[in-house]
């Protein structure tokens, strides 16, 4: 959001789609990796959300890999809960790496 390189932009935008469609390759070892602090958001958000949906008693089919695409496999007993936690990891890892950013520079 905050990168002034038009190149860096691009390649974060398109890793950002992919991993809404459960590939998260291109966001995880094109951008967070190499950036470090980005990584550390989205582990400490990706366990919120999972300690939500954990707690919470969220369930799903077996073998079914997170995306927009797959989302009917979570309908059913638990479902808004899965919606909170996915938006609280969202948001949290958002939020953090903003932070994170601003604390480094």
């Amino acid at each position: 959001m905050k990168s002034k390189d038009q190149k860096f932009r691009s390649l974060c935008l398109s890793a950002a789609i992919s991993a809404c469609f459960g590939v998260t390759e291109p966001a995880m070892f094109g951008v967070n990796l190499p950036l470090k602090k980005p990584m550390i958001a989205v582990c400490i958000g990706g366990g919120l959300g999972g300690a939500i949906a954990g707690l919470s008693g969220v369930k799903a089919m077996a073998f079914a890999f997170p995306s927009v695409a797959t989302l009917p496999v979570f309908f059913g007993e638990g479902f808004m809960m899965y919606l909170v936690s996915c938006g609280v990891s969202f948001v949290s890892a958002f939020i953090m790496a903003l932070v994170f950013q601003r604390s480094g520079s």
